[in-house]
């Protein structure tokens, strides 16, 4: 999807890399966690996983 691509391409141009995105399992976040890989030595703090899957249930 041509929007979700510019969503994610702006929020990295505009805050750059995070050093861990937390994200429950849906689907949304699959683009962005495979950018966080792929760029993961970029980060500030590599000591971390670049991602974290939690539950978004209490």
């Amino acid at each position: 999807n041509m929007f979700i691509s510019k969503f994610y391409r702006g929020l990295l141009f505009d805050y750059g890399m995070w050093n861990q995105l937390r994200v429950d399992k849906g689907r949304e976040w699959f683009l962005m966690l495979f950018i966080q890989e792929k760029l993961c030595n970029l980060r500030g703090n590599t000591s971390i996983p670049p991602y974290l899957h939690s539950s978004s249930q209490l």
